[in-house]
């Protein structure tokens, strides 16, 4: 009796090896659900880096004043006031031609548009009043 059974050696092994087998997969569930964590975070700070990029204040502010510089916007009578933070665009008549290419060219840009507002006058006429927060 003072001969340990080869049975029970065996049965002990087999034991460790399925509680290790165990702790194993449990391991790799873990590692993959920290890989797809990694994955996602990395995507969100791509894109907040991207958005930081987009919405920067001194690059809005330049795009803004390049879109209003431009020659058919010139001749239109805009009146800009600008001030800390906002800009305010105002115009008691605009062509319609003239109307979309500015709205299109806002539109299209990344702006935080606070206020619109856009009131047909005739056939060919609109009045526009936009205020644009930084």
């Amino acid at each position: 009796m003072n001969r340990v059974n080869p049975l029970h050696i065996v049965a002990l092994l087999l034991v460790l090896i399925l509680f290790l087998l165990f702790q194993i997969s449990s391991v790799k569930k873990e590692l993959t659900n920290t890989a797809d964590s990694l994955h996602q975070s990395k995507a969100i700070a791509l894109k907040t880096v991207a958005y930081k990029e987009l919405y920067n204040k001194e690059k809005v502010k330049k795009a803004l004043e390049r879109i209003l510089r431009q020659p058919s916007l010139k001749n239109a009578e805009i009146i800009v006031q600008r001030s800390k933070d906002r800009l305010t665009i105002k115009a008691k008549s605009l062509s319609f031609g003239t109307l979309n290419s500015l709205m299109s060219k806002i539109f299209n840009g990344a702006y935080t548009i606070s206020r619109l507002s856009i009131k047909r006058i005739d056939a060919e006429h609109a009045s526009l009043q936009m205020e644009i927060k930084w």
